[in-house]
């Protein structure tokens, strides 16, 4: 028996554009009956759909004050957090968040209780990564049952995923999680505030925890031929994303470009005091590179040498 057989019986959905839709259809096709819709959008208000009538929030609970046994899903992807702040004031119980990220059917639907920082089981080994979670990394670290990977997204929250942007701070106790992975992300945060994101990863790791850094090696040859640069010095990948405008990268490209010795400066002004390079090219291009445990996406230890393209900096509390 699934989540939707088990635990949804009649539904509200709150919320109906492409989600809504998705999870209507979803709920439709597990027999599950939907007794209203709501839609906070002007042009939808009043509108029909399976035969009924699409209200606003205020309008519905107003009509439908005794609802009885039914279960609110919130199905909306940007504003989700406001709509239950504004239920939870309300005293008006809502069960579940839909979030569809073309995932198996099992996961679309979250309990309220399973979402946040706030909910986590600080007792576990937890591991968090910078940004969404690739499929092969999520599949090599649920091999280890005594982790709890997840991953922290700008766009989506799930059983996989907390929505936080990682350049503020952490609502995270000093010493709560076991390890951070940031494969890819630093080289996209302004080199002015990357001290304080690196210290902020120090304020919440355990001690002896570990933060494994992956960030692009701009003396690897591939970059050479395919960077923009400008009297020697590289000023924008397109690769990377972005886009060169008015002298500066924009629209999330790299906004640096990290060799060796750029980087151990930057990170010898953080927190952290033991720091261990596995992986870079000095400044003649000779390929420094020791082998290492765990799962980097762009690096292996039976990786020829000049496939390698990746700086790798393992921090310790």
């Amino acid at each position: 028996m699934n989540f939707y057989e088990s635990q949804l019986k009649r539904v509200v959905i709150y919320g109906y554009s492409f989600y809504g839709g998705t999870l209507h259809w979803t709920l439709r096709r597990h027999d599950i009956d939907v007794v209203g819709i709501i839609d906070n959008s002007q042009d939808l208000h009043g509108k029909t759909v399976d035969n009924m009538i699409i209200m606003n929030e205020d309008s519905f609970f107003e009509e439908y004050h005794d609802l009885g046994e039914v279960q609110i899903v919130i199905a909306v992807l940007h504003g989700w957090k406001e709509i239950r702040e504004r239920l939870i004031q309300k005293e008006i119980r809502h069960d579940a968040i839909f979030l569809y990220r073309y995932e198996n059917m099992e996961d679309l639907i979250l309990s309220d209780d399973e979402i946040g920082f706030n909910k986590l089981d600080y007792s576990k080994n937890i591991v968090l990564y910078a940004g969404d979670v690739p499929e092969d990394v999520y599949q090599y670290y649920s091999a280890d049952t005594s982790l709890q990977l997840l991953g922290l997204s700008l766009t989506q929250e799930n059983r996989k995923h907390i929505m936080h942007d990682i350049t503020t701070m952490y609502p995270i106790e000093n010493d709560s999680i076991s390890a951070y992975v940031a494969e890819d992300v630093i080289e996209h945060i302004n080199q002015d505030n990357i001290i304080e994101v690196i210290d902020e990863v120090y304020r919440i790791l355990r001690p002896g925890g570990r933060f494994r850094i992956t960030l692009p090696d701009y003396r690897s040859e591939i970059y050479s031929h395919i960077c923009v640069t400008n009297e020697g010095k590289v000023i924008y990948d397109p690769s990377a994303g972005g886009r060169y405008i008015n002298g500066e990268v924009v629209e999330c490209g790299h906004v640096w470009f990290p060799i060796y010795e750029l980087v151990n400066q930057t990170l010898k002004g953080s927190k952290f005091k033991k720091i261990e390079f596995l992986c870079y090219r000095d400044s003649k291009g000779v390929l420094y590179r020791k082998r290492f445990s765990g799962y980097v996406r762009r690096a292996s230890n039976e990786m020829l040498d000049e496939q390698i393209c990746s700086i790798i900096v393992d921090l310790y509390k």
